[in-house]
C-alpha cells in the first residue's frame, strides 16, 4: 500500500517480484517507501513509484509488458522514470545520488532539469549542479545477472555527506509539511509558490 516502508539489514539484501516480472533487488542498509502501486483502471498500465531513502536498488522493467508502464524511483536529490530498461539507483546522501543504465533507457528529473541516458551511461547527480550522462561501458543487454550482491556504483559516500545531512525520515510530495527531530518544520515546494505566498500560508515573514 501507499507510504509503506520497507528496510533491509547491513547484513541482508532482498528481491520484489511485481505482478509482471518487474523485479526491485534492495542491497543491505536500504530503505525505501512504496508511494504508488496499482493498475491503471483503463489501460490496466501498472504504476510504480517508489521513494529511495538510503541505500541501493536495481530495478528490473521487462520490456513491452503493457503499454503506457510507469516505474519511477525517486530520490530527494533525482526522479528516475523508466520503462522496458535495468537500471540501478544509489542514494547516497539528501542532495546526492547515482543512477546507472544497464539496458533500456530512462529519464532522470532534476526540478526542470531533464537528462535522458541510454545503455552503458551514467550519472552522478549532486542538487543544482548540471546533470552531466557519462558512458561507462556497462551496457548489458538484459542487465547483470540476477544476484543479491548489486553491483557497486563508482559513486562515493563521503565522510562530510554521513554527518552534514539529516536521515530523510519521510517521503515528501509537493505541498507536504513534516516535523525535523530538532523540533522545527520543513515544507515542500509546490508548482506556483512563491515566497511570499509560502509565508502568507504558515503566518511568518518571506
Amino acid at each position: 500500500g501507499r507510504g509503506d516502508a520497507l528496510a533491509t539489514t547491513a547484513e541482508a539484501s532482498a528481491k520484489l517480484t511485481l505482478s509482471g516480472g518487474e523485479t526491485i533487488e534492495l542491497a543491505g542498509k536500504t530503505r525505501v517507501s512504496v508511494l504508488e502501486l496499482y493498475r491503471a483502471p483503463t489501460t490496466r498500465a501498472l504504476v510504480a513509484v517508489l521513494a529511495l531513502h538510503q541505500g541501493k536498488t536495481l530495478c528490473r522493467v521487462r520490456h513491452g509488458i503493457v503499454e503506457g508502464m510507469r516505474f519511477e524511483v525517486e530520490m530527494n536529490a533525482a526522479v528516475v522514470k523508466a520503462r522496458g530498461t535495468v537500471f540501478q539507483c544509489d542514494a547516497l546522501a539528501n542532495d546526492h545520488a547515482y543512477v546507472l543504465v544497464y539496458d533500456g533507457a530512462v529519464e532522470v528529473s532534476m526540478g526542470e532539469h531533464l537528462a535522458n541516458l541510454q545503455a552503458g551511461q551514467a550519472l552522478d547527480i549532486w542538487l543544482g549542479q548540471p546533470l552531466e550522462p557519462v558512458n561507462t561501458g556497462q551496457a548489458i543487454p538484459g542487465g547483470p545477472p540476477e544476484s543479491t550482491a548489486l553491483p557497486v556504483s563508482t559513486a562515493t559516500f563521503t565522510e562530510r555527506e554521513k554527518t552534514a545531512f539529516p536521515p530523510v525520515s519521510t517521503p515528501t510530495r509537493p505541498g507536504d509539511l513534516i516535523a525535523t527531530p530538532e523540533g522545527g518544520l520543513v515544507y515542500t515546494v509546490e508548482s506556483g509558490d512563491t515566497l511570499y505566498s509560502i509565508a502568507r500560508k504558515f503566518g511568518v515573514s518571506w
